[in-house]
């Protein structure tokens, strides 16, 4: 009798066993493929071996696979040893492994299969089961370094029917066939099996760089913050006589919340302090709140209506303290804060000390404090200016609070303050921050969008950079490229620059905007397989702008093209971009920009009005007509492909992160003519498709970034459409803007109706 039956038998019979529950699991898994089994290891023509018992009880400790996608030995070691003693690695898998998404063999990844086909997640459909019973028939990959439509495009003819993924672990590696487009010609991989593998394992093991930690906790160990004040006073490092503390207070209009503030400095302990009340304009009887406080260390100093930095900097002006702080005029101290500081800051010789605070918002109260560390502290802003004080010398040092920027002016001092400075936390409960979303806040009324402004000032040496561009390797041409998902038309853009470019000397630097775990290992693919591609990974999207200068600082080239990952290069492109910069003071250069159907996408940018937006030039036109295939010198033109020297490029910090996936090009275009005198131009010898707005959430700053750059350079604006139309031959019968709302604002990109001249 069959050992099944048997089983079936004695359970029927209420004596259940283990043998039986993982037949009943293995049978009901979906992924037992008899047949592959039968054939893979020789049991055809014994029909006393029941193919499921004999992988239970024998197959798997030899390492037999129950199914082609269900490794056996891989899966056996990432157990414990417990689990591995105990559970045959299939059932381990049907029963945990699987809901876990733990892989069932090196080229399937689970976790990147459900978050990239939006798989079921638990339940006892397992990643593995969705892939054989709706995944392959859909075309889907198992794995991101496995490119299933590439491979069998490639291959179709070796494979004929099978599974690709099933050919390529089973016999294409063996016989010399490759798994991803990058591998091939690559010259840092040879075609051999173990190192395909070797390069697929590092790729797939990339991780982006960890995201800074803020440490906004719900919690304050209030005891631990009270112990660490008194063992300060009973040390007592304060020299004698004890150094005079300057406090800024900046406001506007806050005459209703400021005498909490000012009452909050007067119950200090430490009683050796100015407060300098600096109003930026108030139109609230400010002034009278503050003189109505009759002790003489109170100073009132009026603004200039400047903004919070304009003040800041005319306090610190005015201020006679060795020692300076801030306190905003909606925030208070608690009565130690001072003391405490000044000890702390004393008694360990730093430069710059902070505390923890108190937040109170319509979240509820959290609390924020963490250990200096500046690595963290150019990507995320964790020290508030509230809680901080610092040596007066800094300021002569690094400089006071910038005024051109909107916001975030304390966290960009405080970087300059820190870097090659001594600084410390002080782990104590300092500060009651206020923290709700009221209208006059800077933080409510501006946008965030200074965040990128302050990370390109402090990621980047800039200075560095300019220093050492007349070093950087002749005739090589950096090409760079940001990249936010959308792998397949990425791997489009690679293998045409690779399969176009053939003799130049360039080299790639690709820019990963915290994509999806999938993006990130294959752009690593390309970087391990080709000894002229870099990649740069970071911790968040840092937008187009930011990206690409990121991108420009790890370069090499004297030459550098701005490339968007959803555009393909053709042949004898880049040659004609390359020749152009410095040549008859060329400064900017842009090919002819194609849709995929051949017709126009950009051939530079003009102006319909002299306030308002640019609009691309000829799009829509037919690809070859004589008004598009000839050179002209325009105002600006688009990032789609943008080409300029790297001097220039540095000169000028890169693109301006105030602007979000928008605008940045237009306005670094206008940017270099002011600096420089250059001219832009577009050359239609070189062509490049370009598939356009291809990445997610591309138009989302649309607004804000027409509304800037129309602020920024509305005086310097050439109307000069119809006169670019006219050269051509053409009229323009009518500019149609592309919103009624943003042509009153000005800020509208006007479609023109074009007639022939008659």
């Amino acid at each position: 009798m069959a050992i099944r039956s048997v089983l079936r038998l004695l359970s029927r019979l209420g004596l259940d066993t283990a043998l039986h529950r993982d037949i009943e699991v293995v049978q009901s898994s979906g992924l037992f493929d008899t047949e592959w089994y039968v054939a893979e290891f020789g049991l055809l023509g014994r029909t006393f071996v029941d193919p499921i018992v004999h992988y239970l009880l024998r197959g798997a400790r030899r390492g037999r696979n129950p199914h082609p996608l269900f490794d056996t030995s891989f899966y056996a070691e990432r157990l414990s040893p417990n689990n591995r003693r105990h559970h045959n690695p299939l059932v381990h898998y049907q029963r945990f492994g699987g809901r876990e998404d733990k892989d069932p063999c090196l080229w399937f990844d689970s976790t990147w299969y459900r978050a990239e086909y939006d798989a079921p997640p638990g339940g006892e459909v397992t990643p593995l089961l969705d892939y054989c019973t709706t995944g392959r028939a859909e075309g889907r990959s198992p794995h991101p370094l496995f490119d299933r439509a590439w491979y069998l495009g490639r291959y179709a003819g070796e494979i004929g029917s099978a599974d690709p993924i099933v050919d390529y672990i089973y016999h294409g590696a063996r016989q010399g066939r490759l798994p991803h487009r990058a591998l091939a010609g690559a010259d840092r991989v040879a075609a051999d099996p173990s190192s395909v593998e070797a390069a697929i394992r590092t790729a797939a093991a990339l991780r982006d760089p960890r995201p800074p930690r803020d440490l906004i906790r719900d919690r304050f160990d209030e005891e631990a913050s009270g112990a660490f004040v008194a063992g300060l006073r009973e040390s007592n490092p304060i020299p004698t006589p004890r150094p005079l503390v300057s406090i800024v207070m900046a406001t506007r209009d806050r005459a209703e919340v400021l005498p909490a503030a000012i009452s909050s400095v007067l119950g200090q302990s430490y009683a050796e302090w100015e407060l300098l009340v600096v109003d930026d304009g108030s139109r609230d009887g400010t002034e009278g709140v503050v003189r109505a406080f009759s002790d003489p260390r109170i100073r009132y100093v009026p603004g200039d209506g400047g903004g919070a930095a304009s003040a800041r900097n005319l306090g610190v002006a005015a201020a006679s303290g060795a020692l300076l702080a801030y306190l905003d005029s909606d925030n208070r101290w608690l009565p130690d804060f001072l003391e405490t500081m000044v000890g702390y800051l004393c008694a360990n010789d730093l430069d710059l000390a902070y505390s923890a605070m108190r937040v109170d918002s319509e979240d509820g109260v959290r609390f924020r404090g963490r250990d200096f560390d500046l690595s963290d502290l150019v990507r995320v802003n964790f020290i508030d200016l509230n809680t901080i004080l610092h040596r007066r010398d800094l300021v002569e040092r690094f400089g006071g609070f910038d005024a051109t920027l909107r916001r975030l002016i304390d966290w960009d001092l405080i970087i300059r303050y820190s870097e090659g400075t001594k600084v410390g936390y002080a782990p104590f409960l300092g500060v009651l921050y206020d923290d709700h979303k009221r209208p006059d806040r800077i933080t409510v009324r501006e946008s965030i969008n200074a965040k990128f402004v302050v990370l390109n000032r402090h990621l980047i040496d800039w200075s560095a950079l300019r220093d050492a561009a007349a070093e950087r390797k002749r005739g090589l041409v950096s090409i760079v490229i940001p990249v936010y998902g959308n792998t397949g038309i990425t791997n489009d853009c690679l293998e045409a620059i690779f399969r176009e470019s053939e003799g130049q000397d360039f080299e790639v630097i690709l820019v990963n905007n915290k994509s999806d775990r999938g993006t990130l290992a294959n752009l690593a693919l390309w970087a391990e397989a080709r000894s002229n591609v870099q990649l740069v990974a970071v911790w968040t999207n840092l937008n187009f702008a930011l990206g690409c200068n990121l991108g420009f600082a790890r370069s090499r080239g004297e030459t550098v093209v701005f490339l968007n990952n959803d555009t393909l290069v053709t042949s004898g492109w880049l040659e004609p971009l390359r020749a152009e910069i410095g040549k008859d003071s060329v400064g900017i250069v842009q090919p002819r920009l194609l849709y995929p159907d051949g017709t126009v996408q950009s051939v530079g940018a003009v102006f319909a009005e002299p306030d308002g937006l640019s609009h691309m030039l000829y799009r829509g036109e037919p690809g070859d007509a004589a008004h598009v295939t000839r050179r002209r010198r325009v105002q600006a033109v688009h990032g789609a492909c943008l080409v300029v020297s790297a001097a220039d490029f540095a000169a000028l910090d890169g693109f301006d992160p105030h602007f979000v996936n928008g605008q940045e090009d237009i306005d670094f275009c206008f940017r270099l003519r002011t600096a420089t005198g250059k001219h832009v131009v577009v050359a239609p010898d070189s062509t490049v498709i370009h598939l356009e707005g291809q990445t997610r959430g591309y138009n989302r700053h649309n607004r804000q970034n027409r509304l800037l750059f129309v602020e920024r350079w509305k005086d310097q604006i050439v109307a000069d459409a119809r006169s670019v139309y006219a050269e051509d031959g053409f009229d323009v019968a009518a500019f149609t803007p592309d919103s009624d709302e943003y042509a009153k604002r000005g800020i509208a990109v006007h479609t023109p109706t074009l007639r022939r001249n008659s």
